[in-house]
């Protein structure tokens, strides 16, 4: 078989071709590359967990939730204070002494903390004993613009910034509602006190 030979402004065509061809696969390769840092970075922002198909937890549920409690409290009392009426004059019982120091104890607590629940604060301590694991900032962001889109609301993520660092100061340092433990180099996240053992590590069943 004869070699088949090229002339040479075929072979400067061909070269010509395999050139353009480089070009294509390096531009090629460069949106790929492009893309990939782009997923990579998307996906840093999202959450870690797997969302389940219960619905997110809402401020107005929350809300309504408190309320319902505050009123079945009220109802209890009045029902302790019929009682009480019946009993007859005399020296208190000792469940009486047992209740009223109970009573101060809660009245000191409330006193202490002082700071009234914002809706932020409510949605915050509401994910948390939702999901019963702890939280890291980006995804309670994620769960604020998710809840406002079932809702059918205008999310603000710079004012949800803003009032979320605001609740998280509030709830950690002042209250002591929640939390804040080192996640894996990337700040904190946040949990419940009782999550916690006594030497402050975070106990197994609420790992993420």
């Amino acid at each position: 078989m004869n070699k088949l030979s090229l002339s040479r402004s075929e072979l400067q065509e061909l070269i010509g071709r395999y050139y353009s061809e480089v070009r294509k696969l390096s531009y090629q390769l460069q949106k790929t590359q492009k893309t990939i840092q782009e997923l990579q970075s998307e996906l840093n922002q999202k959450p870690v967990f797997d969302i389940p198909d219960a619905p997110i937890v809402s401020i107005t549920s929350t809300t309504k939730g408190t309320e319902n409690h505050k009123s079945g409290t009220d109802s209890n009392a009045e029902v302790i204070t019929e009682g009480t009426k019946k009993r007859k004059k005399g020296r208190p019982s000792e469940n009486e002494n047992r209740s009223d120091k109970k009573k101060s104890i809660l009245q000191s607590s409330s006193q202490r903390r002082g700071y009234k629940l914002s809706e932020t604060d409510n949605f915050v301590m509401g994910q948390l004993n939702h999901f019963q694991k702890p939280l890291i900032a980006a995804e309670i962001i994620y769960l604020a613009e998710e809840d406002a889109k079932t809702k059918g609301e205008k999310f603000d993520l710079d004012d949800f910034k803003i009032k979320l660092n605001r609740s998280i100061h509030k709830l950690a340092n002042r209250r002591g509602d929640i939390l804040k433990l080192r996640y894996e180099g990337r700040g904190f996240s946040y949990a419940l006190p009782e999550w916690t053992s006594k030497d402050g590590k975070l106990k197994k069943k609420f790992s993420r």
